[in-house]
């Protein structure tokens, strides 16, 4: 089953509160426990081509704020609205809650292909993890790059291999399938 949370603190806390809440909430809710533990996985390591990367962005321009988008190429899914049900925003965002439960539009997300991530203002890491939400797979950044930055990939990829390609060859990010040990939350149900 799929499920959405909402997390609206009482008042400002850091991430790391945050995360522990938000964490305590799910375990709740679910009754699982969640318990962090070191596994090898697949993963994806990210290096930067030396002299290839974009210019770090200077402190005033980097104050603007960020913006981070990606995209993706995937089998088109159609829905339609049973007969005789009106075509209200309600009844739309129902079939499509049906529809994301179904195995085909599982399948077609999986087999969706990351064709584009576009960042303007951005840190490694907002970028690693919109890099990582498209692959679906955890990256580890090693580029050794810090900063703000502005990342667009000019052309039109068709397909996830061809997006590598050339986030390498236009912006110096490589991106190497590895194994690797690293932590994991682990979910279990709780009796």
């Amino acid at each position: 089953m799929r499920y959405d949370f909402v997390f609206v603190p009482p008042r400002d806390e850091d991430e790391e509160t945050m995360r522990r809440r938000v964490r305590e909430g799910i375990e709740k809710y679910l009754r699982v426990a969640m318990t962090p533990e070191i596994r090898p996985v697949d993963v994806s390591v990210m290096t930067a081509v030396e002299g290839k990367t974009p210019p770090t962005k200077s402190e005033s321009e980097a104050a603007v704020g960020g913006f981070v988008s990606a995209g993706f190429s995937a089998q088109e899914l159609a829905f339609k609205l049973p007969e005789g049900v009106a075509p209200t925003r309600q009844a739309f965002e129902e079939e499509l809650r049906k529809a994301m439960d179904k195995l085909e539009f599982r399948d077609a997300m999986a087999a969706a292909q990351l064709t584009a991530v576009t960042a303007f203002n951005s840190s490694m890491e907002e970028f690693r993890r919109a890099l990582e939400d498209g692959l679906h797979r955890p990256i580890l950044d090693e580029t050794g790059l810090s900063g703000v930055y502005d990342f667009k990939i000019q052309g039109d990829p068709r397909s996830t291999a061809e997006f590598l390609g050339m986030l390498r060859d236009q912006l110096g990010l490589v991106l190497t399938p590895t194994r690797r040990s690293i932590e994991i939350a682990v979910v279990r149900p709780v009796e």
